[in-house]
């Protein structure tokens, strides 16, 4: 099954790790990478499949922040990609249960680091606005 790109919000790069644990009976815990995130979800690279559907508990761990976000989502669906000579999947997943006040501090730090990098960006070309 392949992810539809189906976009109620702006999805932000972003960098993390996580950890999943898919309530499937089974007591797997599969470590991933953040790829972005939005209000209601985020796209994640992993080694190991995940069948769309399944709900999972996660851990986000952002340098940003001391401690990690805990949250409910549902796989929403995955497709291969390679990347860097290795093959992954790239997952959809959106969230179920999550503070929601994490995610917007999570989407303002984004939005601010953003912003002070262009204006580095411009500043160091001679543009002030």
């Amino acid at each position: 099954m392949s992810i539809q790109d189906q976009r109620n919000f702006i999805r932000y790069r972003a960098q993390g790790r996580l950890l999943l644990r898919p309530k499937d009976g089974t007591s797997r815990v599969i470590s991933a990478d953040l790829v972005d995130i939005s209000f209601l979800g985020m796209g994640i690279y992993a080694k190991e499949k995940i069948e769309a559907g399944t709900l999972v508990e996660f851990e986000l761990l952002l340098r940003q922040w001391v401690k990690p976000v805990t949250g409910e989502a549902r796989v929403k669906g995955f497709q291969e990609k390679k990347v860097i000579d290795e093959n992954v999947l790239k997952m959809g997943i959106v969230f179920t249960d999550i503070d929601k006040d994490a995610i917007q501090n999570i989407i303002t730090w984004i939005q601010k680091d953003q912003c002070n990098k262009a204006k580095k960006r411009r500043e160091s070309d001679g543009r002030f606005f």
